[in-house]
C-alpha cells in the first residue's frame, strides 16, 4: 500500500469539487439564492474550499449566467433529412430559449458565453439547405439574423410582462388611446386583442411571418433561374 507523496499530493485542495461540479450546483437554484455558502452548504464543504475555484460570488454567478445561456442554447436533435422550415424552428426555439435565460441572469452575464456545437451544426446545416432552396448565401445568413434577433426581442419582451402578464408599456398606450374617446378605435381593438395572447402565440405568428418571407425569397430565387 503506497502513500502520496508531497509532490503528488495538492495540499489544501480538495479533491471532490472542481469549478464544473460548483457551476453545476449553483445552476439548480435560483440566481438571487445562489452565494459561496449556499453553494458549499449544497456541496457538503467548507466555503473556503470554493475559493481554490472561484474567486467570490461575482466570478461564481457570471460563469453559472455563462453556463446557463450556453446550455439553453443546445439545440435539439433534428433528423438528418429535416428541411429548412423544421430546422428554423429547431432554432427559433432555442435562441427564444436562450434569450429568456439571458434576461434572467442578464445582471451576472460578464463571462464569455460557450456556443454549444449543436446549435453550430444546426445552424451550418440550415443555412446550407436555405442556398439549396435557391437563396443566395447573403440572403441565407440574414435571415437568420432576422429570426434571431426576432427570438430574443421576444423574450425580452415576455421577460417585461411576468410582473403584470402584459407589457408594461400596453396600459400607458391604452390609458392614452382613451382618452382620445371614440378615435383610433381600430388600435385600441388590435391593442386589446395583443393583451389577450399568450406569450408563445405571438412567438409562433412571429415566427410564421420570417419563415413566410423565407419562402418568398425562395420563390424569387427560382423564378429568376
Amino acid at each position: 500500500m503506497g502513500t502520496e507523496t508531497p509532490q503528488q499530493k495538492r495540499l489544501g485542495r480538495p479533491r471532490r469539487i472542481d469549478r464544473d461540479k460548483i457551476v453545476e450546483t449553483a445552476l439548480a437554484m435560483p440566481p438571487g439564492q445562489v452565494t459561496m455558502q449556499s453553494v458549499a452548504d449544497r456541496l457538503g464543504v467548507d466555503r473556503s474550499a470554493l475559493h481554490y475555484h472561484v474567486k467570490n460570488k461575482d466570478e461564481l454567478l457570471a460563469l453559472v449566467a455563462a453556463a446557463a445561456v450556453s446550455a439553453a442554447l443546445e439545440a435539439p436533435e433534428v433528423p438528418e433529412d429535416a428541411g429548412w422550415r423544421e430546422l428554423t424552428l429547431a432554432l427559433a426555439w432555442s435562441m427564444r430559449r436562450a434569450g429568456l435565460v439571458e434576461a434572467e441572469y442578464q445582471p451576472y452575464l460578464k463571462a464569455h458565453v460557450v456556443i454549444p456545437t449543436s446549435g453550430i451544426e444546426v445552424l451550418d446545416r440550415l443555412l446550407a439547405v436555405l442556398h439549396e432552396e435557391g437563396l443566395s448565401e447573403a440572403e441565407a445568413i440574414m435571415s437568420f439574423s432576422l429570426l434571431a434577433r426576432f427570438a430574443y426581442a421576444s423574450a425580452r419582451d415576455e421577460v417585461a410582462a411576468r410582473p403584470t402578464g402584459v407589457h408594461p408599456a400596453l396600459p400607458e398606450l391604452t390609458e392614452q388611446l382613451a382618452a382620445e374617446g371614440d378615435r383610433y378605435a381600430t388600435l385600441r381593438r388590435s391593442f386589446a386583442v395583443v393583451a389577450g395572447l399568450t406569450a408563445d402565440e405571438q412567438f409562433e405568428f412571429g415566427v410564421q411571418f420570417v419563415t413566410g418571407g423565407m419562402e418568398r425569397l425562395m420563390g424569387k430565387g427560382e423564378s429568376e433561374g
